[in-house]
């Protein structure tokens, strides 16, 4: 589960919608394993979730705490609050 929302949530970062597992795991392959139960070593899912903290926190600014709007370095806008992309 939690490798489907930090998909979910990359993609979004990433101007993309993604629904599904399939989906996860053809825009982000490393998910995969994690995604459908692979036999993989739990120290690698903390190294995933830390390379792809580091890509969000690198590109993230807040803009304002009043109706929670978060400006991309890529240029988007987002207000956390209505869950909804204004730019």
């Amino acid at each position: 589960m939690f490798a489907f929302q930090l998909g979910q949530a990359i993609g979004l970062h990433q101007g993309k919608e993604l629904y599904t597992k399939a989906d996860i795991s053809a825009a982000f392959p490393n998910l995969h394993p994690y995604l459908y139960r692979g036999d993989v070593p739990i120290e690698n899912l903390q190294t995933t979730l830390s390379d792809y903290c580091k890509i969000l926190e690198a590109e993230k600014t807040i803009d304002s705490l009043d109706d929670l709007t978060i400006v991309l370095s890529c240029g988007n806008m987002y207000n956390i609050h209505r869950e909804l992309r204004i730019k």
